[in-house]
């Protein structure tokens, strides 16, 4: 796979891979959403004191494939409907 076809760059907020490897993620991602993706890294956000933010929160960055761009979205805004809806609603 090259990597000239993963150009489409997403972020989990609040994520990190705890005891998990790179790979585990990828693997992962394949599993739950049948599509292709590669690591990236991990952010520290620095926080605003305009907003009273404390910042150290830590992002998850990965790319996914170009051809699986368009089924990766249709999933994650099932799953993030789902998740919305239950904290909204029990």
């Amino acid at each position: 796979m090259s990597d000239n076809n993963f150009n489409q760059l997403c972020v989990w907020l609040g994520t990190m891979l705890g005891d998990n490897t790179e790979e585990d993620f990828v693997n992962f991602i394949k599993k739950e959403f049948d599509v292709r993706a590669k690591f990236a890294e991990i952010v520290v956000t620095n926080g605003s004191i305009e907003r009273n933010e404390e910042g150290g929160r830590h992002d998850l960055l990965f790319f996914v494939h170009n051809e699986d761009v368009g089924k990766f979205a249709v999933k994650k805004t099932y799953l993030w409907n789902q998740m919305v809806g239950r904290c909204c609603f029990l």
